[in-house]
C-alpha cells in the first residue's frame, strides 16, 4: 500500500511478544497517519475487558507459511514454538484457516 513502510525488514511488536496489547502497537507502526490511533487504543481497551468466550488455550502464535511442515497435501509438523502462550484457540484457527484457503 503506498505510504505504508514496508513490513517485511523488522518484525511487527506482535510478533516480538506475547503481549496482548501489542497488535495496537503494529498499527501505530504502519498507520498513525492514516488511522485515529489513540481512538483504537482506547477501543482496544475496552475489549480486552470484555471476559473471554471460552478458556484460553495453548497456541502457537506465530501460524505462517515458514512455520507449518507439509508433506503431499498434509499438514504434518509445526515448528518455532517460541510464541506459544495461553490465548484464544481462534487466533491460531483463523490464521491456519486463511493459509490453507486463501480466504
Amino acid at each position: 500500500m503506498p505510504g505504508l513502510p514496508d513490513p517485511t525488514p523488522g518484525r511487527r511488536a506482535s510478533e516480538a511478544t506475547n503481549d496482548p496489547d501489542s497488535p495496537i502497537a503494529d498499527v501505530a507502526e504502519v498507520a498513525d497517519h492514516l488511522l485515529r490511533v489513540d481512538d483504537l487504543r482506547v477501543l482496544w481497551t475496552r475489549f480486552r475487558q470484555l471476559p473471554p468466550a471460552a478458556p484460553e488455550v495453548m497456541t502457537h502464535g506465530d501460524l505462517t507459511p515458514g512455520n507449518l511442515l507439509v508433506a503431499g497435501d498434509r499438514l504434518v509438523g509445526v515448528r518455532d514454538g517460541g510464541g506459544f502462550a495461553p490465548a484464544d484457540r481462534a487466533l491460531d484457527l483463523s490464521t491456519l484457516d486463511r493459509l490453507l484457503t486463501g480466504r
